[in-house]
């Protein structure tokens, strides 16, 4: 039986499992397991992980200490086209509709991706060098999403 974490200490001690022999369960590794440090992050990892389980990983346990949020991400995503909208209102709300769309446009792949583009072109550009420009900016951004959110791509084509 395992014993809890407030619960005595099955060595006898009278202190509490946390405060006694559980530091050191949880300072070697299970059998099976390894500790290995990858980008900065230490982790315990089972059989059968392989790298890029690892980066993933470590990615995800950086962001989180970073407190970074979904909305987090997409702001920061968002940046060069909030920056380009300067400070008027109707333009933020332009950038930041536009900044959700690139990033729905990076998830997809193939014909999905194709004709994403091609409505939101057909909805927004009203003209060959709006058509042009967008197309630009829309490659732009999802370059960008791949580059700062690399585990949302993996395996992908």
């Amino acid at each position: 039986m395992t014993p809890t974490r407030n619960g005595p200490c099955p060595c006898g001690s009278g202190v509490k499992y946390k405060k006694c022999c559980l530091p050191r369960q949880l300072a070697s590794p299970p059998r099976g397991g390894r500790i290995v440090e990858r980008n900065g992050q230490t982790m315990l990892v089972s059989r059968g992980v392989n790298a890029a389980h690892l980066d993933a990983a470590a990615e995800h346990f950086a962001r989180k200490q970073r407190r970074e949020r979904p909305a987090s991400q997409v702001m920061r995503f968002a940046e060069p086209l909030l920056a380009a909208a300067g400070n008027d209102y109707d333009r933020t709300q332009h950038a930041l509709t536009l900044a959700m769309a690139f990033w729905n446009l990076a998830l997809l792949d193939g014909e999905a991706h194709d004709e994403m583009l091609a409505s939101l072109v057909d909805t927004i550009a009203d003209d060959e060098p709006r058509t042009t420009e967008l197309r630009a900016i829309a490659a732009d951004m999802v370059a960008r999403h791949r580059e700062m959110f690399p585990e949302l791509h993996r395996g992908r084509a």
